[in-house]
């Protein structure tokens, strides 16, 4: 019974070795920029800014109604995110740290893949310059991208994501 049970944690802990090795480490909360729930609930991804920087990234310029010129933006793509924590669901909520949110779906019939945005002009964000993240949509590439509808899922300073 006893050598069972180690078995079991042996093949338990090595499950989770495998697991660890295809997302980057995770964050502690206190350290977490980004912190996406999914499955119904069962599993909860915290994410630091290093954590995110190992997922591909993706960078591109555009304009925006709230910043001035073109600015570089760099970050994950929303799609690599769900599929790095292997989320299953139709549509994301997205929280911003002042409980703001804003729903998306999680494939976009226009084929609209925004990036969850770390550096802007190649600098990480502050809180003050929207960020630490912020969902970017590439704007000047589609006018379908510069109505409100896509305006209004640009959420910054993003900090919560529920995958359902």
């Amino acid at each position: 019974m006893v050598r069972s049970f180690f078995r079991k944690m042996l093949l338990l802990a090595g499950l989770a070795i495998v697991g660890a090795a295809a997302l980057p480490p995770a964050a502690d909360a206190a350290r977490a920029l980004l912190t996406v729930t999914s499955n119904g609930g069962e599993t909860v991804t915290r994410f630091d800014r290093e954590a995110l920087e190992k997922l591909p990234v993706t960078t591109f310029e555009t304009t925006t109604p709230w910043t001035e010129g073109k600015i570089r933006f760099e970050g994950v793509k929303l799609s690599d995110l769900v599929a790095a924590v292997k989320a299953e669901g139709n549509e994301i909520v997205a929280t911003a740290l002042n409980d703001y949110a804003v729903t998306l779906p999680v494939v976009d019939e226009t084929g609209a893949d925004p990036i969850i945005a770390y550096k802007a002009n190649g600098e990480p964000m502050s809180v003050r310059e929207k960020g630490p993240l912020w969902i970017m949509y590439p704007f000047d590439s589609d006018e379908v991208l510069q109505t409100e509808t896509y305006q209004s899922r640009a959420i910054w300073q993003l900090n919560r994501l529920t995958i359902r």
